[in-house]
């Protein structure tokens, strides 16, 4: 049974084989793998949140994108002013606005003092990574004005 608290939606239920060696949890942040296997999310190149995890049985796990309540970081985490930004994956339980690798778990619904709820839709991650994106090319721009202008 998923014990992830989700807001309440109808996004469709996807199964994935569970890559070798994986522990996958039902009611945790699910990612796949470049070969299309699922993983727990962590901060590590080359994964896709999939969504939360709502079964885990013979091999297969299976995961419903929705709005889902995760842990904010412990330090230097999410407030409401970032309502609408990128959520990346620290683990499969938590984000932060801060991490290595800029896996996009989706977009910030709200930020309350239980946790982060999370849009791990589709299109909520493709809107995330857009902004990261543009972030990303933003403060490279800066930066080389910056230089330029040294």
């Amino acid at each position: 049974m998923n014990n992830l608290p989700q807001l309440a939606g109808t996004a469709p239920v996807e199964t994935y084989p569970v890559s070798s060696g994986a522990q996958v949890a039902e009611g945790s942040l699910v990612a796949i793998n470049t070969s299309g296997q699922a993983v727990p999310a962590a901060d590590a190149a080359n994964l896709t949140v999939v969504g939360g995890g709502v079964m885990v049985r013979d091999g297969k796990a299976a995961a419903q994108p929705g709005v889902f309540l995760l842990k904010n970081a412990a330090s230097s985490g999410y407030t409401r002013a970032d309502r609408g930004k990128p959520a990346y994956v620290l683990d499969k339980d938590t984000v932060g606005p801060t991490t290595s690798n800029s896996l996009v778990a989706g977009l910030v619904v709200d930020v309350t003092s239980e946790g982060v709820w999370v849009d791990t839709s589709l299109t909520a991650i493709a809107a995330g990574r857009a902004f990261a994106t543009a972030e990303a090319a933003a403060a490279a721009a800066t930066s080389a004005a910056s230089v330029t202008s040294n």
